[in-house]
């Protein structure tokens, strides 16, 4: 599995998509944040949790989404 590859099955995808739209609760993204240890204004932040929301909302805000 890709780094940028969906799993999710389309009908989950959907879900997600219509909850976003209609205003409800979904799944939660949870990012550790690092701090560059020469210059503390330089911050990374990796996806710990959620990986497959952020991919779908991406796809979604590219017009890349079926």
């Amino acid at each position: 599995m890709s780094p940028t590859e969906v799993v999710w099955h389309e009908d989950k995808q959907s879900q997600l998509i219509e909850s976003i739209f209609r205003n409800f609760t979904v799944p939660q993204v949870v990012f550790a944040v690092r701090r560059d240890e020469e210059d503390e204004n330089l911050v990374s932040r990796i996806c710990v949790d959620g990986k497959q929301v952020c991919l779908i909302i991406d796809h979604v805000r590219e017009g890349t989404y079926n």
